[in-house]
C-alpha cells in the first residue's frame, strides 16, 4: 500500500495537476476556461477494478487500497480532469445508540441501486418518543 500512496503522492505534484486545479478554480469562479470533463464509473468499478487487484486482507486495509488504486486508475486509464489530490479523507463515524429520533430507510431491491430514505411525520415522531418515554419508565 506504500508503493500506492507514494505513486499517488507523485502524480499529485505534476505540473499538469496543479494546472487543472487552476482551470477548476476559474471554472467555478464564472470564469470561461476549456470544457471540463468529469467520468463516473460509479456501477462499472467491479469490472474496472475487480477484487481479484486487491493485495490487502483486512476491510479497513481494503476500503484504503481501493481509495488509491481508483485515483491512479483514474489517470492511468481515464484521462478526464479529475485532480489527483495526495491527501486522504478520513470519513466520520456514526452510530445510533437508540436515543433521538429515528429515520426510516429502505434498501433497493437492487443490486447496486439506491435507498431511500422516508422523512419523519409528525405522527412518527409522537409514536417514536411516547414509545422512548414508555421504555425508559418501565
Amino acid at each position: 500500500m506504500r508503493e500506492l500512496a507514494k505513486r499517488v503522492a507523485e502524480i499529485s505534484d505534476l505540473p499538469i495537476m496543479k494546472e487543472r486545479k487552476e482551470i477548476w478554480k476559474r471554472h467555478h469562479g464564472l470564469e470561461r476556461v476549456k470544457p471540463m470533463l468529469l467520468v463516473f464509473p460509479e456501477n462499472s468499478w467491479h469490472e474496472l477494478m475487480p477484487s481479484s487487484v486487491m493485495q490487502c486482507d483486512d476491510q479497513f486495509a481494503r476500503g484504503i487500497e481501493w481509495n488509491l488504486r481508483t485515483r491512479l486508475y483514474y489517470y492511468d486509464k481515464i484521462h478526464d480532469d479529475t485532480v489527483i489530490e495526495k491527501t486522504y479523507i478520513v470519513t466520520k463515524s456514526i452510530w445510533n445508540n437508540g436515543w433521538g429520533l429515528e429515520s426510516r430507510f429502505v434498501p433497493s431491491s437492487q443490486n447496486s441501486g439506491a435507498g431511500k430514505y422516508y422523512k419523519l411525520s409528525m405522527v412518527n415522531i409522537k409514536r417514536q418518543f411516547t414509545t422512548s418515554i414508555m421504555s425508559i419508565n418501565n
